[in-house]
């Protein structure tokens, strides 16, 4: 994606600058409560819109269905995020002593309402969904973790 020039030099988010890449300069600023604020030079800083997942899990036996839902916000506020692949992940034990880590054990795409499940046979522990931050407009997420 090509940099885009700033739509001025003072905007804020609620004015809905186009998603894109913008060129960061040296400046200073300050939110609503007055903190005051100061950034550096960086070459370009995105901007995107959110993402959210959810999570739950069923468990019938030595099977689990983890089952997802994912929104994005854009212009129209929270809608389904359609037919995008999301990762199932299971939280296991990590390389070093009484750590964990997040393994991916499969991917499913999300249907028209923003909805996804797979079964798998796993033990009993944590789950969760996740989604990348592969699209441009808008930032990856990943649900809580939920027990299945």
């Amino acid at each position: 994606m090509t940099p885009t020039a700033c739509p001025s030099s003072n905007f804020k988010l609620s004015d809905v600058p186009p998603v894109g890449n913008y060129k960061v300069t040296a400046e200073n600023g300050s939110t609503k409560d007055a903190v005051q604020l100061a950034w550096v030079n960086a070459p370009t800083i995105p901007l995107r819109y959110a993402a959210t997942s959810g999570a739950s899990a069923k468990r019938a036996g030595s099977r689990v269905t983890i089952s997802g839902l994912v929104k994005r916000y854009g212009t129209s506020g929270w809608t389904p995020y359609a037919k995008i692949i999301v990762g199932f992940q299971h939280l296991v034990p990590g390389p070093k002593p009484h750590t964990t880590v997040w393994k991916t054990i499969g991917y499913a795409h999300t249907d028209t309402h923003g909805r996804t499940a797979l079964r798998f046979t796993l033990p009993a522990g944590r789950y969760r969904v996740f989604t990348g931050n592969a699209s441009p407009s808008f930032w990856g997420s990943a649900s809580n973790s939920v027990v299945g």
